[in-house]
Protein backbone atom coordinates (compact mmCIF):
# COMPACT_ATOMS: atom_id res chain seq x y z
CA UNK A 1 0.00 0.00 0.00
CA UNK A 2 2.83 2.43 0.78
CA UNK A 3 4.34 1.91 -2.67
CA UNK A 4 1.05 2.88 -4.34
CA UNK A 5 0.81 6.03 -2.23
CA UNK A 6 4.42 6.96 -2.94
CA UNK A 7 3.91 6.22 -6.64
CA UNK A 8 0.79 8.44 -6.73
CA UNK A 9 2.66 11.24 -4.98
CA UNK A 10 5.52 11.03 -7.47
CA UNK A 11 3.10 11.21 -10.40
CA UNK A 12 1.39 14.24 -8.86
CA UNK A 13 4.68 15.99 -8.22
CA UNK A 14 5.81 15.28 -11.77
CA UNK A 15 2.60 16.68 -13.19
CA UNK A 16 2.86 19.83 -11.08
CA UNK A 17 6.47 20.36 -12.15
CA UNK A 18 5.51 20.00 -15.80
CA UNK A 19 2.56 22.39 -15.30
CA UNK A 20 0.06 19.71 -16.31
CA UNK A 21 -2.42 20.96 -13.75
CA UNK A 22 -4.19 24.07 -14.99
CA UNK A 23 -5.83 26.64 -12.79
CA UNK A 24 -9.08 28.12 -13.97
CA UNK A 25 -9.40 31.76 -14.95
CA UNK A 26 -12.69 32.26 -13.08
CA UNK A 27 -14.65 29.89 -15.32
CA UNK A 28 -18.17 29.01 -14.24
CA UNK A 29 -20.07 25.76 -14.59
CA UNK A 30 -23.79 26.14 -15.04
CA UNK A 31 -25.49 22.91 -13.98
CA UNK A 32 -29.19 22.35 -14.54
CA UNK A 33 -30.97 19.07 -13.82
CA UNK A 34 -34.46 18.55 -15.23
CA UNK A 35 -36.98 16.05 -16.54
CA UNK A 36 -38.42 16.23 -20.01
CA UNK A 37 -42.17 15.93 -20.40
CA UNK A 38 -43.43 12.36 -20.80
CA UNK A 39 -45.05 13.21 -24.14
CA UNK A 40 -41.69 14.41 -25.55
CA UNK A 41 -39.55 11.70 -27.13
CA UNK A 42 -35.79 11.85 -26.82
CA UNK A 43 -35.19 12.29 -30.56
CA UNK A 44 -37.28 15.45 -30.63
CA UNK A 45 -35.68 16.73 -27.42
CA UNK A 46 -32.17 16.21 -28.84
CA UNK A 47 -33.18 18.09 -32.01
CA UNK A 48 -34.30 21.03 -29.85
CA UNK A 49 -31.06 20.78 -27.87
CA UNK A 50 -29.00 20.83 -31.08
CA UNK A 51 -30.89 23.91 -32.29
CA UNK A 52 -30.37 25.65 -28.95
CA UNK A 53 -26.65 24.95 -29.24
CA UNK A 54 -26.29 26.06 -32.85
CA UNK A 55 -28.66 29.02 -32.90
CA UNK A 56 -28.18 30.46 -29.43
CA UNK A 57 -25.38 29.15 -27.24
CA UNK A 58 -22.34 28.62 -29.45
CA UNK A 59 -22.04 32.28 -30.38
CA UNK A 60 -22.84 33.73 -26.96
CA UNK A 61 -20.14 35.83 -25.34
CA UNK A 62 -18.23 33.73 -22.83
CA UNK A 63 -19.56 30.33 -23.96
CA UNK A 64 -16.89 27.60 -23.75
CA UNK A 65 -18.52 24.18 -23.96
CA UNK A 66 -21.62 22.22 -23.13
CA UNK A 67 -22.40 18.70 -22.03
CA UNK A 68 -25.89 17.23 -22.11
CA UNK A 69 -25.97 14.21 -19.81
CA UNK A 70 -28.71 11.61 -19.47
CA UNK A 71 -29.26 10.57 -15.86
CA UNK A 72 -32.17 8.18 -16.36
CA UNK A 73 -35.23 7.70 -18.57
CA UNK A 74 -36.58 11.26 -18.47
CA UNK A 75 -33.90 13.08 -16.43
CA UNK A 76 -31.11 15.10 -18.02
CA UNK A 77 -28.36 17.38 -16.79
CA UNK A 78 -27.25 20.31 -18.91
CA UNK A 79 -23.73 21.45 -18.03
CA UNK A 80 -22.38 24.61 -19.62
CA UNK A 81 -18.97 26.15 -19.06
CA UNK A 82 -18.82 29.95 -19.23
CA UNK A 83 -15.94 32.41 -18.97
CA UNK A 84 -17.69 34.21 -16.11
CA UNK A 85 -20.87 34.34 -14.06
CA UNK A 86 -21.77 37.58 -15.82
CA UNK A 87 -21.67 35.76 -19.19
CA UNK A 88 -23.85 32.95 -17.80
CA UNK A 89 -26.34 35.41 -16.31
CA UNK A 90 -26.45 37.42 -19.54
CA UNK A 91 -27.25 34.31 -21.59
CA UNK A 92 -30.00 33.28 -19.18
CA UNK A 93 -31.51 36.78 -19.19
CA UNK A 94 -31.53 36.81 -23.00
CA UNK A 95 -32.88 33.28 -23.44
CA UNK A 96 -36.11 34.57 -24.96
CA UNK A 97 -35.38 33.64 -28.57
CA UNK A 98 -37.80 31.20 -30.21
CA UNK A 99 -35.19 28.43 -30.17
CA UNK A 100 -34.82 28.81 -26.39
CA UNK A 101 -38.57 28.75 -25.86
CA UNK A 102 -38.87 25.56 -27.94
CA UNK A 103 -36.15 23.88 -25.85
CA UNK A 104 -37.69 25.03 -22.56
CA UNK A 105 -41.11 23.76 -23.72
CA UNK A 106 -39.71 20.21 -23.58
CA UNK A 107 -38.90 20.53 -19.87
CA UNK A 108 -41.39 19.28 -17.30
CA UNK A 109 -42.32 21.72 -14.52
CA UNK A 110 -39.79 24.27 -15.75
CA UNK A 111 -40.87 26.72 -13.07
CA UNK A 112 -39.33 24.35 -10.47
CA UNK A 113 -36.01 23.88 -12.31
CA UNK A 114 -33.02 25.50 -10.63
CA UNK A 115 -30.02 26.76 -12.56
CA UNK A 116 -26.89 26.51 -10.41
CA UNK A 117 -23.56 28.24 -11.00
CA UNK A 118 -20.29 26.91 -9.58
CA UNK A 119 -16.75 28.30 -9.76
CA UNK A 120 -14.22 25.99 -11.37
CA UNK A 121 -11.20 25.85 -9.09
CA UNK A 122 -8.92 23.61 -11.14
CA UNK A 123 -8.97 21.58 -14.32
CA UNK A 124 -6.82 18.46 -14.26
Amino acid sequence: MKSITLFSLLICLGACQQNKIETSQSSILEITEFNIKTEINETFFLEMSDRLQQEFLQNRKGFKKRYLVKKDNQTYIDIIEWDSKADADNALTNAIAEVCINYFACIDEIEKVKVNHHDILKIY
